[in-house]
């Protein structure tokens, strides 16, 4: 995020660090990344540490976030015992030997996370030197050979700590009883009525991916194919190279167990398109198997989420700040043109 919350008491960010232990003598914040609150703390032996700040209404909304089921009412409990089962899976999948899960550090009672008022969650990683998105001629190699040793993990992570997806698009009530009135105007800030105006342009489209997405949701849960550990948002800005060249996949708060092709509709960087790719991603023992139909369901799913989360942030009372322009940005990029 670029903006840090309006009246944040960083005093109380620093006096909740303790509990790992931390005597913070600078914090300064950090604008990057999307989602969270990112700060870099300094101890008193001069360690750096990235300090996360979700917002925990906002992971009720987050892109492929933990799975909330039914989600019709808003539960920030709910939402922060997911995300700590989120990271208890990092954590198991690093502590058992897959060194490239930049997991976060627990507090000496084993916590990874720690609610800050009602509405704040803390993590803390280790700070990390980075390059990010694909370094070297064989960046794509090694990428899949993670890729590879994470989805053949699944006994890594005890049963009961990761969540289960559940294929479907959360928000999706939501949205259609936005669809369903778009002649009231939406006078919730800036970018409410030009959202408005996309959106009742894009509604038949809408409606019919909707239900495309549930026809692909019932083939993929009839075909009972193997589940695996997924990280769900394998996009190049949480694919990160050190300056030693070692490869960490960072951003953990979005992994569940899956159909494998989860992990799969990002971009170029985790399509297998070659013999090489495919030796490459099985090379840790992962099955061979793509099933087409799911990957088509995560694209669905992803576009759908989406457009749930872009509706309810027009719709809701926002200002005209950079976190809210890039949304706009996106949003506008993605689906105001006429060929989207």
């Amino acid at each position: 995020m670029n903006v840090e919350p309006r009246n944040f008491d960083r005093d109380a960010l620093v006096s909740t660090l303790r509990a790992w232990e931390l005597s913070v003598t600078s914090l300064s914040y950090m604008p990057v990344g999307a989602g969270a609150h990112h700060y870099l703390a300094v101890d008193s032996g001069g360690q750096r540490w990235f300090v996360t700040v979700d917002e925990l209404f906002g992971k009720l909304f987050a892109m492929l976030g933990p799975t909330f089921s039914p989600w019709f009412d808003v539960d920030l409990e709910t939402a922060f015992k997911a995300l700590e089962r989120a990271f208890r899976t990092a954590v198991a999948l690093r502590d058992g030997g897959l060194e490239f899960v930049h997991a976060p550090i627990t507090t000496p009672d084993g916590e990874v996370l720690r609610r800050l008022d009602d509405d704040y969650a803390v993590s803390v990683f280790p700070f990390i030197d980075r390059i990010s998105g694909l370094h070297g001629p064989d960046g794509r190699r090694r990428l899949l050979e993670t890729l590879g040793r994470l989805h053949a993990a699944a006994d890594t992570v005890p049963s009961g700590i990761p969540q289960r997806d559940t294929l479907t698009v959360p928000l999706k009530h939501r949205l259609l009883n936005a669809l369903h009135d778009l002649r009231s105007p939406w006078m919730s800030g800036p970018y409410g009525e030009p959202a408005r105006v996309v959106f009742r342009k894009r509604a038949p489209m809408i409606l019919d991916m909707f239900e495309r997405w549930d026809e692909l949701a019932d083939a993929v849960r009839a075909a009972d194919n193997p589940w695996v550990v997924t990280h769900g948002q394998m996009h190049p800005g949480n694919i990160v190279h050190t300056e030693d060249d070692n490869l960490l996949l960072v951003d953990w708060d979005t992994v569940v167990v899956a159909p494998r092709e989860r992990d799969m509709v990002w971009g170029d960087e985790v399509h297998l398109k070659t013999d090489e790719d495919w030796i490459a991603y099985t090379s840790a023992a992962s099955s061979p198997d793509i099933d087409l139909t799911a990957v088509d369901l995560y694209r669905h799913i992803g576009a759908l989420w989406e457009l749930c989360n872009y509706s309810e942030m027009f719709r809701s009372p926002h200002s005209d700040d950079a976190d809210i322009r890039r949304e706009w940005a996106g949003f506008e990029s993605r689906w105001a043109t006429t060929d989207s």
